[in-house]
Parts: structure tokens; C-alpha cells; sequence
């Protein structure tokens, strides 16, 4: 059995030392895939019953909220950026319910830039 050795510096063999890097990459990659899988599987685990207040709550796998997650998510990924907008914007009355919030907020704390005085 050839065993993978893990890439401990440069030696006086180049082609050796390539491999040894390649093998510690892909060991890794692997690694971190599998990683991923088990954070995933752990925080789905953590949403079964979730209620509008255990929103707010941190889940037990990673510490943060969903709103924190949300947040986070909405900061820098585009996907969820678009099947937000698409949510919200949908025919539902929760959707309604949210996008009248929404702008009651922003009125109440942007109302001199909305509606310009002569001041």
C-alpha cells in the first residue's frame, strides 16, 4: 500500500515535493467538502420546528441566529440577494406584510430624505 506522506517542505527532489503538495491539496479539499456536508446536515437539523422567535435565537451548531445569518448572507451573495427579492416581492400576504414593515421603517428613519424642505 502506497501511502499518501504529507508535504513537509522542500526536499532535493522537485518532482516528489509536486506530488506530495498535490496530495496534501486534494487530502484537504476533501476534508473541507466533508466538512461542509456535516455543517450543513448539523444547522438543517437545528431548523426542524423552527418558530418565528427561535428566529432570534442562536442555533446550538453554530452559535449564530438566522437572522445574523440572513444578514451575512444578504452582505455578499447574490443568489440569495435574488430569491430574497423574489420572496418578498411575491403575491402572499406575508410578503405584503414584510414589504409594508419594510418601508414604514425606512419613512420613519430617512423621512427629511424623502421629503425635501426648504430648511
Amino acid at each position: 500500500m502506497n501511502a499518501r506522506q504529507p508535504f513537509l517542505g522542500l526536499t532535493a527532489h522537485p518532482s516528489a515535493d509536486a506530488e506530495c503538495w498535490a496530495n496534501e491539496q486534494d487530502r484537504r479539499e476533501a476534508t473541507t467538502e466533508q466538512l461542509k456536508a456535516r455543517a450543513l446536515s448539523m444547522l438543517m437539523q437545528d431548523l426542524v420546528g423552527l418558530t418565528p422567535t427561535g428566529w432570534f435565537k442562536k442555533l446550538p451548531s453554530s452559535g449564530c441566529s438566522m437572522d445574523e445569518i440572513l444578514l451575512d448572507a444578504l452582505d455578499s451573495d447574490s443568489d440569495i440577494i435574488s430569491a430574497f427579492a423574489e420572496w418578498a416581492t411575491c403575491d402572499h400576504p406575508l410578503a405584503e406584510k414584510l414589504r409594508k414593515l419594510l418601508v414604514e421603517r425606512h419613512a420613519d428613519r430617512n423621512y427629511l430624505v424623502i421629503v425635501p424642505t426648504d430648511d
